[in-house]
């Protein structure tokens, strides 16, 4: 297979995965091309001793990791309200799907609010649809850590968001 066949086939896998971290289109797309660039730069080097979408998604997550890390939270906060307002604002006019869009924009502010071990693996489980086993390869940990961690992401989860609805930060 040939690069351009593989940025075809993963590059909508990888603006979701980049996206769900930074909740922000543009940087989303930035860390997209990183991605991809670095990933060409050292395709001469891969081995195939994993698959590709295994190498491709390890390239991503620490581009996502490093952008994380740059940022201040403050910044990020500010920048996902913007999202959620974008996406509010082009939602359809029924009130159930504006509903469903609002909750989901809601949790996905509160998964980036998780901390980062956890933060990774629900989006990766949950957003991204991996299985345990395939979470695991890609964050050189064991299928117990990550089961682990799943369990602490969606408590920790599940905490926050019963905290907003006795708030009733929620729209009825």
């Amino acid at each position: 297979m040939d690069f351009a066949e593989i940025v075809k086939e993963y590059k909508t896998k990888i603006f979701n995965l980049a996206f769900r971290f930074v909740n922000d289109y543009d940087e989303a797309q930035d860390l997209t091309q990183e991605t991809f660039l670095a990933a060409y730069k050292s395709f001469e080097k891969f081995k195939g001793e994993s698959e590709i979408f295994t190498w491709l998604y390890r390239i991503a997550l620490n581009r996502c990791k490093k952008a994380y890390h740059k940022k201040k939270w403050q910044k990020i906060f500010s920048l996902e309200r913007e999202a959620i307002k974008k996406e509010v604002e082009n939602l359809a006019e029924s009130k159930n799907n504006w509903q469903e869009k609002e909750t989901q924009a809601i949790v996905q502010e509160k998964v980036t609010k998780l901390p980062p071990k956890y933060r990774e693996v629900i989006i990766l489980k949950y957003f991204q649809e991996l299985s345990c086993e395939e979470i695991a390869v890609l964050l050189k940990s064991s299928v117990g850590t990550i089961k682990s961690r799943l369990a602490r992401g969606r408590d920790l989860l599940e905490k926050n968001l019963s905290t907003m609805i006795s708030r009733s930060d929620i729209p009825v």
